[in-house]
């Protein structure tokens, strides 16, 4: 299957298009456009994470950045750990909502916001011309770094219109399903902030995707069913890098991820 390319970086189905060859190539592209300093790096929970991370440690090494692995992160958790941070960029490993056998690269500039046609021009360019990669002394070294998700969520908590008095005094259920992706830690925890009684569903973080991954209702029976059986207020259903939001009403209904934002505000 061909490479997908786009605005937001790459896309493929691992071992059909894409390979540790493919993403090397592609991080080493990217790191020979960003200028010197760390890179912060975040993947979702499929189980190519690992080896899709190796080689983009190993891509952006050679081309001297230091990577702050964040480790599991959802997409918005690693937009904030390099916007709050003296990172050049970062690297998102995940294919959002699409099934298990795919994967991604989504680069980010060192404001934490997506490249733009401009941007992706460059790198395509350092992508054909396989330059930018540094002598040994000069190689960058990869560390762990901890607490992007606290992070994250002192961020929403500091949020000066949300009103965490007025919705724990509901004394609210909600049940998640986060298709055993990155938002099976970090959602209960901030409905748990929040004082929300939280019912875990696929929140285990295993990489297998119980169900089609994109929040449309068509793949939401186990959440609603859920919902109506615990007599919960509401039911969320997030995406394996929790960049898209569903939500089920108190009967058990699912929503189109379309209504989500239309719902907000």
């Amino acid at each position: 299957m061909p490479l997908q390319i786009s605005i937001s970086g790459i896309r493929g189905v691992i071992g059909d298009g894409l390979d540790a060859v493919t993403v090397a190539r592609w991080a080493s592209a990217f790191g020979a456009w960003l200028p010197p300093g760390p890179v912060v790096v975040g993947r979702d929970t499929r189980l190519s994470g690992p080896m899709v991370f190796a080689a983009v440690a190993a891509a952006l090494s050679s081309t001297g950045h230091d990577v702050r692995d964040i480790g599991i992160a959802t997409t918005p958790t690693t937009e904030i750990a390099v916007q709050e941070s003296d990172a050049v960029g970062g690297v998102i490993i995940t294919a959002s909502h699409n099934p298990g056998q795919w994967n991604a690269l989504k680069f980010l500039q060192g404001s934490g916001l997506f490249l733009t046609r401009d941007h992706n021009r460059e790198v395509r360019e350092r992508y054909e011309n396989g330059a930018g990669h540094v002598g040994y002394r000069d190689l960058g070294v990869v560390s762990k770094r901890e607490g992007a998700d606290d992070q994250h969520l002192a961020a929403i908590a500091a949020l000066p219109w949300l009103d965490t008095a007025a919705i724990a005094a509901r004394r609210l259920h909600a049940v998640v399903d986060a298709v055993e992706g990155a938002g099976g830690d970090i959602v209960p925890r901030l409905l748990e902030r929040l004082q929300v009684r939280c019912t875990a569903l696929n929140c285990g973080l295993s990489g297998e995707f119980p169900h089609d991954p994109e929040p449309t209702p068509a793949h939401l029976e186990d959440l609603c069913r859920k919902v109506a059986e615990e007599g919960a207020d509401i039911g969320f259903a997030v995406d394996p890098d929790v960049d898209r939001l569903a939500l089920v009403d108190e009967k058990g209904r699912a929503l189109s991820e379309e209504m989500t934002l239309v719902l907000a505000v």
